[in-house]
C-alpha cells in the first residue's frame, strides 16, 4: 500500500476491522459496519509499527503473505504456513539468522506433519 493512513477499512462495531478490499474474505461477518479511512482507527486498533525488515524493497510481508496463503489449507495449516513465510522472508534482515532458521524449520516440519495428517 502506497499510504497505509489514507486506506479506507470496514470497522464493525466489536471492533473487528478489515481492510475494504477484503471485505469478501469477511462474508461471514454482519453487514452492520462502517468503512473509515485506516488513520481514523483508534490507536489501539492499529496493527503495530512494523520494523524495516518487514518492508524489505518496499514490499510488506504482510502483503506477500496474504498473496500467497492457500485457501485450501485448514486454520492450524495457514497459521503454520504463515510462520514458514514469516521467518523465511525476514530471517536475512532482522540478526538473528540462525534462529530464525530454526523457527523457520520447526513450523515447516510441523506443516509438513499436519498436512501428511489430513491427506490421509
Amino acid at each position: 500500500m502506497a499510504n497505509e493512513l489514507d486506506t479506507w477499512v470496514c470497522l464493525w462495531p466489536d471492533n473487528d476491522w478489515c481492510y475494504k478490499n477484503e471485505l469478501t474474505d469477511y462474508s461471514w461477518k454482519s453487514d452492520d459496519y462502517k468503512v473509515i479511512q485506516y488513520k481514523d482507527l483508534p490507536e489501539d486498533l492499529r496493527l503495530p509499527t512494523e520494523e524495516p525488515y518487514y518492508d524489505r524493497g518496499g514490499i510488506k510481508t504482510l502483503d506477500i503473505i496474504r498473496a500467497k496463503l492457500p485457501s485450501h489449507f485448514t486454520p492450524f495449516q495457514a497459521g503454520l504456513y504463515w510462520n514458514v513465510l514469516k521467518y523465511a522472508l525476514r530471517a536475512p534482515y532482522k540478526g538473528q539468522l540462525h534462529s530464525d532458521l530454526d523457527k523457520l524449520i520447526d513450523y515447516a516440519k510441523k506443516l509438513k506433519e499436519e498436512s501428511s495428517h489430513a491427506s490421509h
